[in-house]
């Protein structure tokens, strides 16, 4: 589609920009709502330079504790704190000539945010408890769903870190915005899925393809991607219908937090525990349309361990 060939256009056309720009490359800024594909867009601008054959490595800002994401990201020596007994090279080093992905980099602490400034503008690094510097060769993308401008108002993000950070951006538009996307996002995670699986490659009907069109897309393409992975487990004779998409039209005129699941107690009961768990998450993933930061704190979980979970059950 059009808007996809745009993005992959602006992808290349900035890589280009930063292949030149050897001494201090600018760092690219993704911006869009959860589940719009800012990760991917960073894996294709890997793909797109002259490092697409060095390191990607993908730092989940919002999802490591604070304590632990500066010893992560910077790296320590040997007895630089308790339980430190050897030295690691932290991620910003394990990047090397490569991408460093610092997703949804609003959620760093204020603190940190002086340090990464530091390594920008310096293009170098030292590890916890060292005093020597290590040179960055990394290239840096950020991406964040937060309106980093209001924060910067408010004081909880850095102005000049931002100013740093907002030379070269990406805005993705939600897939409510871009219907037109559909069709070739459809057909790439089918595909996908079906290799995942091990499974042939299912078509769609006309049915489900108009009611995908129809449908709101709360939670965006990682909504899509967990909807069509479903879809390819459950059709029947290589053909995925409207039924197997189980997209439900009364989340448009009820609210989400509305939308409680009806099971009767005599069917978790007779559940085991990890098919109870499952069934929770599938419910609350439903309920928030795939936004996994929602269904976390609806089920008193961390990012983190929602993350595990959802792997674990491969959802």
């Amino acid at each position: 589609s059009k808007a996809v060939n745009d993005i992959r256009n602006q992808i290349n056309r900035i890589a280009e920009l930063v292949d030149q720009s050897i001494d201090n490359p600018p760092v690219i800024l993704i911006r869009g709502e959860t589940g719009t594909g800012k990760d991917v867009v960073a894996k294709l601008y890997h793909q797109a330079g002259s490092w697409h054959k060095k390191p990607f490595v993908h730092v989940d800002c919002a999802s490591l504790p604070s304590e632990l994401i500066e010893a992560e990201l910077f790296g320590y020596e040997r007895g630089a704190f308790t339980n430190a007994h050897q030295a690691k090279a932290g991620l910003i080093e394990v990047a090397e000539d490569g991408i460093l992905f610092l997703d949804e980099v609003g959620e760093l602490p204020l603190a940190l945010q002086a340090k990464l400034l530091n390594v920008l503008e310096r293009r170098v690094v030292r590890r916890l408890g060292s005093t020597k510097e290590h040179s960055v060769s990394a290239r840096f993308v950020a991406a964040t769903n937060r309106n980093l401008r209001e924060m910067v108002s408010k004081g909880t993000f850095r102005s000049d870190l931002f100013y740093r950070l907002n030379i070269l951006e990406l805005v993705l538009t939600p897939l409510s915005e871009r219907k037109e996307d559909i069709p070739v996002l459809t057909k790439y995670f089918v595909e996908k899925m079906a290799r995942r699986y091990d499974l042939s490659t299912p078509i769609l009907s006309t049915d489900a393809l108009q009611l995908m069109q129809q449908h709101p897309w709360q939670g965006n393409i990682r909504e899509l991607q967990h909807i069509l992975e479903r879809a390819v487990m459950m059709c029947q004779q290589g053909q995925i219908r409207a039924d197997d998409l189980m997209l439900q039209h009364s989340s448009l005129s009820e609210p989400d937090d509305m939308q409680v699941s009806k099971i009767q107690f005599e069917t978790l009961a007779d559940m085991k525990l990890e098919e109870v768990e499952k069934f929770l998450i599938e419910q609350s993933l439903k309920r928030t349309a795939g936004n996994v930061s929602r269904s976390a704190r609806e089920l008193g979980l961390t990012r983190m361990a929602m993350r595990y979970r959802m792997e674990k059950y491969l959802l």
